[in-house]
């Protein structure tokens, strides 16, 4: 059962091959257990979504530093997505 976690926009920013890029997050995403929504991709950078543990979110920017073999990362950040207020 997982538990609430903040939930973190992910950027991946570089010289981008989208499919082997978003299949390699797919990956690990499910590997890690996270909750993610990719919100925009193209071959310069791409913007996901992402929920829960935070060592886990750690561990899959970690992951995209290393990237497929047919992509160049240039910078990944993570930030605390903002909530619309209620």
């Amino acid at each position: 059962m997982k538990t609430e976690a903040p939930s973190v926009k992910m950027v991946i920013n570089g010289d981008l091959h989208i499919p082997s890029c978003l299949g390699f997050i797919a990956l690990y995403v499910q590997r890690l257990d996270l909750d993610s929504q990719v919100t925009h991709a193209n071959r310069h950078s791409i913007a996901l979504g992402l929920q829960g543990h935070a060592e886990l979110i750690d561990m899959l920017e970690m992951a995209c530093w290393l990237g497929p073999e047919t992509s160049q990362i240039q910078s990944v950040t993570v930030s605390v997505a903002r909530c619309a207020s209620t």
